[in-house]
């Protein structure tokens, strides 16, 4: 019986190693396997609903923790400061310092205690609590809701602060570079056009404040994004709460001139004597906004050429081959009214015509098309490693459904987006 039992397992261990034999031998171990066709995604579940005076809710539950946010973004068309640029900025900071029921100190007592946080801005107001404190922020974050009263000594501080920064960023080359790129491509009249200077601060009152809140801070302009531990039925009542009583206003849009596109290379130069270094940058405006088609291929194309880090041209070319820096970057920007692109960097002093000369070349050569299907492959890969990590956000899984509802993008514009990719040539 043994040795019978002994035959019968050398024949089953002989027909087993046989079939990894031929297994083996089909299988060309040189080359990588074919990639599958990119999945559709399973995105993550949210809920919409409308309220009666406009107001859009998007509910993303997470449930793992005992943590929920709320963050109300208003859509606010941008629009001239002009003699008091800086005004709305300065409203999202005073928005939060007083009611006619809470002093700034009492506010950031009352989170503190709860260790909540929360926060406005000029476009923004939310929190991030424990679940068991959503009602008392909620009823926090409405008192600021409705009942601000702009203190004057609070703005006061603001300004001082302001004018600060102002003065320490004389020398800062980002900032003068930020003001040369506003005086010189959005013309008089352009929401982009406002420089923030001293005497602009000096002018901001509180009225200015009160304006700017009478004006755009609306529900019908709204999106309420809430993450985390809550159900659609609760989320339902605590919007009825809080939110049902506050009144519809009129939505205000603006229209802006033609930003300056110069016919050839327009070149703007601020020496600063004594200066070991230069800062250079390239600038265009371009015709971007959020939901272009274009948006993905200008991504990956700007990857290669100089947002990737160290595998794109500009990197590759002005560190590593001539030393001139070290680092230099490209970024493209969408925006609805005028989007834009950036090359710059932080160069030798001795260098900063050489390095502008490169900067052009290796912008000629994306033009030319000197990249590779390899170049291509590499950054898609990494582009859609980024996304996949992003989806177990829940996070980002709002701020993806909250783009969806703020530029009526497809339903399934995230859920295809690996498939978007994969196609891109």
């Amino acid at each position: 019986m043994y040795n019978d039992m002994k035959k019968i397992f050398s024949l089953v261990l002989a027909v087993a190693m046989l079939s990894v034999f031929q297994l083996s031998a089909q299988i060309d171990r040189s080359k990588a396997p074919a990639p599958g066709p990119a999945p559709l995604v399973e995105f993550g579940n949210f809920e919409k609903f409308t309220l009666n005076n406009g107001l859009r809710v998007i509910l993303v539950e997470d449930h793992e923790r005992p943590v929920v946010s709320f963050g109300l973004t208003f859509i606010v068309d941008p629009f001239v400061e002009g003699d008091k640029a800086g005004a709305s900025s300065f409203f999202g900071d005073l928005w939060g310092r007083g009611t006619v029921n809470r002093t700034a100190d009492e506010i950031n007592n009352e989170v503190d205690f709860l260790g909540a946080s929360f926060r406005t801005g000029s476009r923004y107001i939310g929190f991030t609590t424990l679940t068991k404190y959503t009602d008392k922020m909620m009823e926090i974050m409405s008192d600021v809701l409705y009942n601000p009263t702009f203190p004057e000594e609070e703005l006061d501080k603001i300004k001082d602060q302001a004018i600060g920064g102002l003065q320490m960023s004389r020398t800062s080359p980002s900032a003068i570079m930020s003001n040369i790129v506003t005086a010189t491509v959005y013309p008089e009249g352009h929401a982009y056009s406002d420089i923030m200077t001293e005497a602009t601060v000096e002018a901001i009152t509180t009225d200015d404040c009160r304006q700017y809140y009478d004006t755009y801070i609306i529900p019908n302009s709204a999106i309420l994004v809430i993450t985390g531990d809550m159900t659609l039925k609760k989320a339902k009542s605590l919007c009825k709460k809080y939110f049902n009583k506050w009144e519809k206003g009129e939505v205000v849009v603006y229209d802006d001139p033609a930003v300056n596109r110069p016919e050839g290379i327009e070149v703007v130069f601020s020496p600063k004597d004594g200066a070991v270094q230069s800062t250079v940058e390239m600038m265009a405006p371009i015709s971007l906004p959020p939901y272009s088609d274009d948006k993905m291929a200008l991504s990956i194309a700007n990857a290669i050429y100089g947002g990737g880090g160290f595998d794109a041209k500009l990197f590759k070319n002005l560190r590593e081959t001539h030393g001139y820096t070290y680092g230099v970057y490209s970024s493209v920007n969408s925006d609805e009214i005028s989007g834009s692109f950036y090359a710059s960097g932080d160069v030798n002093r001795d260098a900063t015509d050489s390095s502008f000369v490169q900067m052009r070349y290796e912008l000629q050569n994306m033009m030319d098309g000197d990249y590779t299907e390899e170049d291509l492959k590499k950054f898609k890969t990494m582009y859609a490693g980024s996304f996949s990590r992003s989806l177990e956000s829940s996070d980002q899984i709002a701020n993806y459904a909250y783009m969806i509802e703020r530029y009526n993008l497809p339903e399934d514009y995230y859920a295809t987006y690996l498939q978007r990719l994969d196609a891109l040539t």
